[in-house]
Order: C-alpha cells, then sequence, then structure tokens
C-alpha cells in the first residue's frame, strides 16, 4: 500500500516539473525513471532498518524498563564491595519503603544479563 503510494506521489512530482519548464514528454521521463528508482531501491521497513542498524554497528536493543504498581522500575547498577561481582536490577519508585514492590535482579550468564523469566528460560532450555 505504501508503495503504491510513494509511486503516486512520485509521479506526482514529476508532473510538477513539467509545468516548471520541462516538456511533457520530459515530465513523463522523468516520472517514470523516478518510479523505476523506487521500485529498484525500495525503501527498508522500520524492522529491517533495525536489523541493518543492529548488523552494521552492532547496535543493541534496550527493552523497557519493567514497571510496578508505582510507575517505571529504576535501574540499579554497580558492583559489590563485598564480592566484586557486578549486579544490575530495578527498583520501585516509590519514597516510602513500607510501600515499595519487590525488586528485580537480573542474572549475568556468560557476559550477558538476563532477566528472571529470560533466565528461567535458559535454565528449562538446559533441562535444569
Amino acid at each position: 500500500m505504501e508503495r503504491a503510494k510513494d509511486l503516486e506521489e512520485s509521479h506526482a512530482k514529476a508532473l510538477e516539473t513539467a509545468h516548471a519548464g520541462l516538456t511533457a514528454w520530459e515530465g513523463e521521463q522523468l516520472a517514470k525513471k523516478r518510479q523505476k528508482d523506487l521500485l529498484d531501491n525500495p525503501v527498508p521497513s522500520m524492522a529491517e532498518a533495525i536489523d541493518a542498524l543492529q548488523a552494521g554497528l552492532g547496535a543493541v536493543t534496550i527493552p523497557e524498563s519493567p514497571t510496578c504498581r508505582h510507575g517505571h522500575m529504576l535501574e540499579k547498577t554497580g558492583t559489590n564491595q563485598k564480592t566484586g561481582l557486578a549486579y544490575r536490577g530495578y527498583v520501585c519508585p516509590s519514597k516510602s519503603r513500607t510501600d515499595q514492590c519487590q525488586a528485580v535482579w537480573f542474572k549475568q550468564v556468560g557476559g550477558e544479563w538476563m532477566s528472571p523469566a529470560d533466565y528461567q528460560l535458559y535454565l528449562e532450555e538446559r533441562g535444569r
């Protein structure tokens, strides 16, 4: 559907060019060239563009932070002073400690952080 709209817009632009001093035949040829260019070089979809960025630049998609009844949870990262191990998780944004929701702590597996749900799937896939 978008392709047809793009082709129509291209054709309309070429016809406008005809009014700018080109003959009708020249304007029509320009429109055909623009249409051919669109067909030969399609505009990628958003998903294709994101995939290309991830592949070409090593970009990673950052998931949205988890939510609790108080809104988006706050990310906490750092290194434990006693063990020297890295940690990552999300905590409730509520100022009242008695009203705070349970924190969500991630696990690090092979250098990659996994949410509790992803870690559970990881373990199930390995029969644990």
